[in-house]
């Protein structure tokens, strides 16, 4: 989905928690056995169960009773029920039924339910229930997610080790998932400001022939969350702005008036506003440019409220093309030359030259669609739609989608450490986390940056990007003194996270 950068909660998780932390041992039960995991009678649960049962039956007259019962005729991202049906048939041929569901992600809301399904053949498969506000027992969007399989678990030293051992046991990790076509694109590994290992792996596009360099651009999906976050910062350190201003006082002409009356910048920033998200919404169209932080917010500014704001965190890169919106009303500059002149030439970054970025090689996104490889078993295809939709422009979405070199995330994070865009104390309230992502998960969101923090291990703090069927995968994490920075034009869930994942755990060690 073009630009769908992690859009709702499940795929927020995925993105935000390190591989181990979806690897928690389930609750046990009787005799140690893992205890079955109960679908909760919620709108959104009540689906799952009877999307598991069609599912599991197998013959299009279930799929098609399924349909016809839980899916709304109005659909996000111009989806009908027909196409479900289909993808639905294709998930019980690839499956060969026998879902059963292996974990939960309710994010206590009982319009929301993700699921990762677990097969008799050892696969799994995630799957995202939303159910329409109007209609609660029919659902307005259910997305897959094809899963990784379970590999063999990663070889890394043991203990706390020297530099030259980290980026060695570091580039023979990620040497082997290129070898088995499991990653592609570009890895950068940082000590304080030292790049200690930058390389590219596979093709930028197969078709062509064109492999990926240290110069390709490749999309960063919601990363650029980060660089919104850091721009709301420095508005609010020149006194320019609060985190505590409502919306009506900064933009008085945002067209719903509960949102006008009682979101704060704050809400914006942690995803706790209710806003709606632009790729959910009916008016939203695949492969449209909408140019400006004000065209994506007209996709979704005159729903209602979600929830109460400050009630939870849901997700929503509405909230950000609101925030880009913030900052051109209070700078007085459009967004993308706002972000140019105060977080892109402060950083050193070439993406400030924009005329000459353009000209630098970018990577074609390949990926395993949903709706005709559910399970992703099958050989990853090109993302026509996506090419040339990563190049950055000045006319920034505020929630990312923009393509980047791994050199130049690098030079971010490390004029936000060095206090060139922000000062120390603002920087230190930036990176704070400040809402729990999830019941139990260690992971905090701060404004713009995840906050994941283990026992015996340095918080990794950063941002990732994709979607599924994007092409995209990305994460940019800084983990004590070291900085990683994992660009790919394969997909985030499936490809980019197992192959990151074991990287930054070894990392939080060190």
């Amino acid at each position: 989905m073009m630009n769908r950068t992690i859009a709702i909660t499940f795929a927020a998780l995925l993105a935000a928690s390190p591989a181990r932390a979806q690897q928690q041992p389930a609750p046990a039960g009787p005799a140690g056995a893992p205890a079955p995991v109960q679908i909760p009678a919620t709108p959104a649960g009540t689906a799952a169960r009877a999307f598991m049962d069609a599912v599991n039956a197998g013959d299009s007259a279930a799929l098609h009773a399924f349909v016809d019962r839980h899916v709304s005729p109005t659909l996000a991202m111009g989806w009908t029920p027909a196409r479900y049906e289909a993808m639905f048939g294709r998930l019980a041929r690839q499956s060969g039924g026998g879902l059963q569901p292996g974990r939960l992600m309710d994010q206590g809301d009982p319009n929301y339910l993700g699921v990762i399904f677990q097969t008799r053949s050892g696969g799994r498969v995630g799957v995202e229930f939303v159910a329409d506000p109007a209609d609660p027992a029919r659902m307005k969007l259910i997305e897959l997610h094809p899963m990784p399989p379970r590999g063999a678990r990663p070889e890394f030293p043991q203990g706390k080790v020297d530099e030259g051992t980290v980026a060695a046991a570091v580039a023979r990790h990620v040497g082997a998932a290129a070898e088995a076509d499991r990653f592609s694109g570009v890895v950068l590994l940082a000590k304080g400001g030292r790049i200690v290992h930058h390389q590219a792996y596979g093709m930028a596009d197969r078709e062509a022939g064109r492999a990926n360099t240290l110069d390709t651009r490749i999309g960063t999906g919601s990363v650029p969350k980060m660089i919104t976050g850091v721009a709301v910062a420095q508005l609010v350190e020149q006194g320019r702005l609060k985190f505590t201003d409502t919306l009506g006082a900064v933009l008085p002409d945002y067209p719903n008036e509960d949102a006008r009356r009682h979101v704060t910048i704050h809400h914006l920033l942690t995803h706790t506003a209710g806003v709606g998200d632009p790729f959910l919404s009916p008016g939203y169209v695949r492969g449209t440019r909408y140019a400006t932080p004000r065209e994506w917010m007209a996709l979704f500014a005159n729903e209602p409220l979600a929830f109460r704001p400050g009630e939870r965190m849901q997700y929503s890169n509405g909230g950000y093309a609101v925030l880009a919106a913030v900052v051109e009303r209070v700078s007085g500059q459009p967004f993308g030359e706002y972000v140019r002149d105060h977080v892109f030439r402060p950083a050193g970054m070439a993406v400030a030259d924009l005329d000459a970025y353009r000209r630098l090689p970018w990577a074609r996104g390949y990926s395993r669609p949903p709706e005709t490889d559910p399970m992703g078993l099958e050989a990853r295809r090109s993302n026509e739609w996506m090419v040339g939709s990563q190049g950055p422009s000045t006319d920034l979405s505020g929630f990312g989608g923009i393509g980047l070199t791994a050199e130049d995330l690098f030079r971010f994070t490390q004029a936000l450490r060095e206090h060139r865009l922000l000062g120390a104390e603002m920087t230190r309230t930036v990176l704070e986390g400040k809402v729990d992502v999830g019941p139990g998960a260690p992971v905090k969101y701060a404004y713009g940056f995840y906050v994941a923090a283990f026992p015996d291990s340095h918080p990794e703090i950063g941002h990732s990007g994709g979607g599924s069927a994007s092409g995209i995968g990305a994460d940019v994490e800084m983990v004590g003194d070291w900085t990683l920075v994992v660009l790919s034009n394969y997909d985030l869930e499936q490809d980019l996270r197992p192959m990151a994942g074991p990287v930054l755990g070894f990392l939080a060690r060190q």
